[in-house]
């Protein structure tokens, strides 16, 4: 765990599942894994940090300097209409994850621009698992943001809530996972490439890292298709970290907490920065886990991070070569050439998935 915060000197004042429904494959998204929660020590550290400050708290609107802008107050005074989670999966697994009679689901209106909030607005969705305590020792909600950026906080509610089952934590919160804007749930939702253009690996790479860079012609290419897939140029103007930090803002003030309590991962790390520098008399609570620099750019980020994985990769093997039957080998020097010689082959002749997609790296 890379930083924790908190502001806040003293607080005041699962059951069965039903039916297995599928997604339609057009809702489906490309959320091929799920971030988690590492470790009993973070868990230790998520629980210390958040319930230090004790009793229950329930407060009102507020924005920087205490308060909301009145072409703003409609919204940070909208009343949420929790109710089942049927039709809030974007993924099959999720459909079955949702399918709980513990979770209950919401969607929050926020302008699309908070500098014209008169005009679009977008709909953020969000899951809640109810605190398991006594409601007297209830201290608030807890925001959940697993990163990415472009991960369901939903799907991650649910999986925090099983980690965290037994915990303070699980029993003194309310977990509120929300896909932020432009993600699954949440409308509009960013909708740039096809199942086809991903299946044959057409992504972005934002760094040289072996695959194909965009020319000028085509990044302009995909922004224009990635706008009309999307609900136009000014959905893609507001999807930022910024954007996202004030939707929190107003979802906090709704969930009815006088300051906010909030766990980020890995780019949700940064979230939870831009938060705290944009609301910071509204922050509680924050831990953030594996934190990112918001200083550096795009390609410094990457570079650090391949850095990084390249060394837990040498740790891992490190680890490995002690077992005779360690598929790397038994000398850790090797390792990173044995893992290119059994990787590298699936580059021209990928996996094929028993639903017929293709593995590809």
């Amino acid at each position: 765990m890379s930083h924790i915060s908190s502001n806040h000197k003293q607080d005041r004042g699962l059951s069965t599942h039903g039916s297995e429904p599928t997604v339609p494959a057009k809702r489906r998204t490309m959320l091929a894994h799920k971030p988690y929660v590492r470790s009993s020590l973070m868990i230790g550290a998520v629980i210390l940090v958040l319930s230090a400050c004790g009793q229950p708290t329930f407060g009102h609107p507020s924005e920087p300097g205490g308060k909301v802008p009145a072409d703003l107050k409609r919204f940070y005074d909208q009343k949420l209409t929790f109710g089942s989670c049927e039709g809030y999966a974007t993924t099959d697994d999720d459909a079955k994850d949702f399918a709980n009679d513990t979770f209950k689901c919401a969607r929050l209106e926020v302008p699309l621009d908070y500098q014209n909030p008169g005009g679009r607005t977008a709909q953020i969705a969000l899951l809640r698992v109810p605190a398991k305590g006594k409601p007297s020792k209830r201290i608030g909600s807890l925001l959940l943001n697993p990163g990415g950026p472009g991960y369901s906080g939903m799907s991650y509610a649910v999986m925090v809530a099983k980690d965290l089952a037994n915990s303070p934590i699980a029993k003194q919160f309310d977990l509120i996972g929300f896909d932020p804007r432009g993600v699954a749930a949440s409308t509009p939702a960013l909708d740039c490439f096809t199942d086809a253009e991903r299946e044959a690996d057409k992504l972005v790479n934002s760094i040289n890292s072996g695959g194909k860079d965009y020319t000028d012609h085509e990044t302009r290419q995909l922004y224009q298709k990635c706008a009309e897939r999307s609900g136009g140029e000014d959905v893609l103007a507001h999807v930022g970290t910024r954007d996202v930090a004030r939707d929190m803002d107003v979802l906090r003030a709704v969930l009815g907490d006088d300051k906010l309590s909030f766990f980020g991962a890995s780019y949700g790390t940064w979230l939870g920065a831009i938060y705290a520098e944009t609301f910071p008399q509204n922050v509680r609570a924050m831990v953030l886990d594996g934190a990112i620099d918001p200083t550096t750019g795009t390609t410094e980020r990457r570079l650090v991070q391949f850095a990084g994985f390249q060394r837990a990769f040498d740790n891992m093997a490190a680890f490995c070569a002690k077992t005779p039957t360690c598929p790397l080998g038994t000398d850790p020097k090797q390792a990173t050439a044995a893992f290119q010689q059994i990787v590298r082959p699936l580059i021209d002749k990928p996996i094929i998935t028993a639903d017929g997609a293709r593995c590809v790296l």
